[in-house]
């Protein structure tokens, strides 16, 4: 039998380092990038996040301009947009103003836990207009997810039914980031 091994050293041998981008602040964001495997900085198009219901202002939008030069960087990008509720959803109402994205979902009756469901249909009946979806967690609360890694800006009165408040529920996510190379 002959087994040949590749050389261990860390130079010579696959290396992903990872990390989560958070944005200072909202507004233009220009990133510059540096390949670990070959020193090379590419400087990205600017994207302006914005808490609004536009795609191209979402985290989504920053994601794909870093993976459109990833074969040149070995750096890979995913967008990470959601929420979820501290604590299982409570009986009662939302307010007729309570709105995802500027787009109203209105007045609805909640059972505890969303046992039947009627905050999850109202708030996923409106998914095409507002990019986002609601599913249950085991707990029983409620888990925002972006569809397309635009930000989730949540409105109106929904605290007591939620128990967070609209601000706490509202975010425009985060970058998970892979980088190949040492």
């Amino acid at each position: 039998v002959k087994v040949n091994i590749a050389s261990a050293e860390t130079s010579q041998i696959g290396q992903t380092s990872r990390a989560t981008l958070d944005l200072a602040q909202l507004g233009e964001n220009q990133l510059t990038l540096k390949s670990a495997a070959t020193g090379k900085e590419i400087t990205l198009e600017s994207i302006n996040i914005q808490m609004n219901n536009d795609p191209a202002n979402g985290m989504g939008a920053l994601a794909d301009v870093i993976n459109k030069h990833s074969s040149e960087t070995g750096i890979t990008a995913k967008a990470v947009v959601s929420t979820t509720t501290d604590n299982p959803i409570a009986a009662g109402t939302t307010g007729a103003d309570f709105a995802i994205n500027g787009v109203n979902i209105g007045a609805v009756v909640v059972s505890a836990n969303d046992s039947e469901s009627t905050l999850l249909a109202a708030i996923n009946l409106k998914t095409t207009q507002t990019g986002v979806t609601a599913t249950k967690t085991e707990e029983g609360g409620i888990t925002l997810t972006s569809t397309d890694g635009r930000a989730i800006s949540v409105t109106g009165d929904a605290e007591d039914v939620l128990g967070n408040s609209a601000e706490e529920m509202s975010t425009v996510g985060h970058l998970e980031v892979t980088q190949a190379g040492s």
